[in-house]
């Protein structure tokens, strides 16, 4: 994950379009593994992309939004995740 990947596109869409209503953070990866199979990286790299990801866009936008007026954030997540 990427800090200022996360706030260049909150600053680029202020730029652009004058405003950040909505942030839709839609993330998910997985693997095949187990609990018990799992090793600690593949740990890692999941938890980087389905919830440092997410913080780091929300850290961003949410200051964006206030300064407009509000907005809404959108988190999806998947049946996939359930063991």
């Amino acid at each position: 994950a990427k800090a200022d990947v996360a706030e260049a596109m909150a600053d680029f869409t202020v730029k652009t379009y004058g405003r950040l209503d909505i942030l839709h953070n839609n993330v998910g990866i997985g693997g095949p593994w187990t609990p018990e199979t799992v090793s600690l990286e593949a740990w890692n790299n999941v938890i980087e992309a389905n919830l440092t990801t997410t913080m780091l866009c929300t850290k961003y936008c949410l200051p964006k939004m206030k300064e407009g007026g509000g907005g809404s954030v959108i988190m999806v997540s998947s049946i996939a995740g359930a063991l």
